[in-house]
């Protein structure tokens, strides 16, 4: 990938500025996972003893509350499309 950075630096299209959002995106959440391992496809289910998608779902509602209320510094929306992404990434795994 990083074709913006060596094609059309000047003048990016929308699908360079796509591809290098989706480079960060991709970075974030490998270097999540490597930060906290795989919680979000095996979460620890201590307290919480719904499946793993019942848990996703719930993170994605805590990230869109925190974006209504916008009561967080954090990257809201960047978590929220990282859950989007790990919950389509399982329901792929289990078909």
């Amino acid at each position: 990938m990083n074709k913006l950075k060596t094609e059309n630096m000047s003048n990016p299209t929308y699908t360079d500025l796509l591809e290098e959002e989706m480079d960060e995106i991709f970075k974030f959440l490998k270097d999540k996972n490597q930060k906290y391992g795989s919680s979000i496809m095996e979460p620890l289910g201590i307290f919480h003893k719904g499946t793993t998608i019942e848990t996703i779902n719930a993170r994605i509602d805590d990230k869109l509350a925190r974006i209504k209320n916008q009561s967080t510094d954090e990257d809201a929306e960047l978590d929220l499309l990282g859950y989007l992404l790990w919950k389509r990434v399982l329901i792929k795994q289990n078909k």
